[in-house]
């Protein structure tokens, strides 16, 4: 399938097919965007296991979002045709789009879709993200070496650090758990919310259930308020110290002045 798609692009063809399947959704953006009431549509980019699921559970008890099971904003087609797709999936004004870099895309994540939107880019330290997709991958029942997930938590942060885009903001997962509610009350400022105060507790969707592969499927999210978990460090050196030797990982680290939860010589 892969060859006949390249050679259909080379050829020409695949645009004008593609063109001509997204025509009625085009012509529906084009009327949504004249003569409904305009959208703000947010993009919560992040790597796996980073709180994302938390984050957009926190976002939706603001009373013009809802809180949606995570969906595929990497679109292609052009702005009206975006805008209808994800028009329809909320009928609030303000709709977040959570999907994090998965191990299958993670090399070319993200691929922002064609239009006007908002992006939260939301990071979390190595250590504990390493220690999260250990955990879920069972689940997933996928195996990944250390070295794999270190490629995939180096890559998707180089990624993010590369975007450029005027209406981005960059949120820690450390500072979303120690303060809550300064963390959420900056957002909705950010997104154009009408909620002023910021929020330290959040609602079960109302229409579908947490699940993994779709959102954070463990125990902690369950619990409707933002925890600090507290964890003994002391088996996990050998991977910090491992992490830290990490030139890229390092580089990231510093790049957005991420907190390690345990302190490691220089190299």
């Amino acid at each position: 399938m892969g060859v006949v798609r390249d050679r259909l692009e080379r050829w020409g063809v695949l645009p004008v097919l593609r063109f001509v399947y997204q025509l009625p959704g085009t012509l529906r953006g084009l009327w949504l965007w004249h003569f409904r009431p305009r959208k703000t549509f947010v993009l919560l980019l992040s790597a796996m296991r980073s709180g994302s699921t938390l984050l957009k559970a926190l976002l939706a008890e603001a009373p013009d979002i809802e809180q949606i099971p995570e969906v595929e904003f990497q679109v292609r087609g052009n702005r009206f045709y975006v805008y209808q797709r994800f028009y329809r999936l909320s009928p609030l004004p303000i709709v977040v789009l959570k999907r994090p870099a998965n191990y299958s895309d993670y090399r070319t994540y993200p691929r922002l879709p064609q239009g006007e939107y908002k992006i939260i880019r939301l990071v979390r330290n190595p250590l504990d993200t390493l220690l999260s997709l250990r955990g879920m991958n069972p689940h997933l029942k996928v195996e990944k070496p250390d070295e794999e997930l270190m490629d995939y938590w180096a890559t998707t942060l180089e990624n993010l650090a590369r975007l450029k885009h005027p209406q981005m903001v960059t949120v820690r997962y450390e500072d979303l758990i120690e303060q809550p509610k300064a963390v959420t009350a900056r957002l909705f400022a950010f997104i154009g919310s009408q909620q002023r105060e910021g929020v330290n507790h959040y609602r079960k969707p109302r229409n579908y259930e947490w699940q993994w592969r779709k959102d954070d499927g463990g125990e902690v999210i369950k619990s409707l308020r933002v925890q600090k978990v507290e964890k003994d460090y002391t088996p996990h050196r050998p991977l910090a110290e491992k992490l830290w030797a990490e030139p890229r990982i390092r580089r990231m680290v510093e790049h957005f002045q991420l907190k390690m939860p345990v302190q490691i010589p220089q190299p």
